[in-house]
């Protein structure tokens, strides 16, 4: 079981992404747990640990729009593995094809976005209540996530 928080913001999980050469690079994200939103986004607040030269040339346009309370835009896109590390010990990976990145403005930009495409891999557990977030998913596995595109 993978351990979050309700803020009052939300529930928030953290975890690592990792985006693999020529990137190469490894960051922690407190991601927003959002079971309206189609796919994993890296905002701009997250986007800038990574130091902009390891992005330069690196990133492609989605081929889908994403969709949101917002509006529509055309995210950049790159593929990372995501780890979370479990109550008891031990990870489980995502290996994301493609995880969304809005770079917007920091005065516009809100938190990085966990979606149904990491979460339709467990059980969520919210209780607003308690202040408990659980994600119940298989200790041990590296789980792919295709892109939205081609699901």
């Amino acid at each position: 079981m993978i351990a979050g928080v309700c803020t009052r913001y939300g529930a928030i999980i953290s975890g690592w992404l990792y985006f693999p050469a020529p990137i190469d690079h490894l960051i922690e994200v407190p991601f927003l747990v959002d079971t309206g939103a189609q796919w994993t986004t890296l905002q701009s607040w997250d986007i800038l640990k990574v130091p902009p030269a390891k992005w330069q040339g690196r990133l492609a346009p989605s081929p889908l729009p994403l969709r949101g309370l917002g509006g529509t835009v055309r995210p950049a896109v790159a593929s990372a593995i995501l780890a979370f590390a479990h109550v008891g010990g031990g990870f489980t990976f995502f290996a994301l094809d493609a995880v969304a990145l809005l770079l917007a403005p920091l005065s516009e930009a809100g938190p990085s976005i966990m979606g149904m495409d990491v979460l339709s891999h467990g059980a969520l557990l919210v209780d607003v209540g308690r202040g408990r977030v659980e994600f119940d998913v298989a200790v041990g596995q590296t789980l792919r996530v295709p892109p939205p595109w081609v699901r």
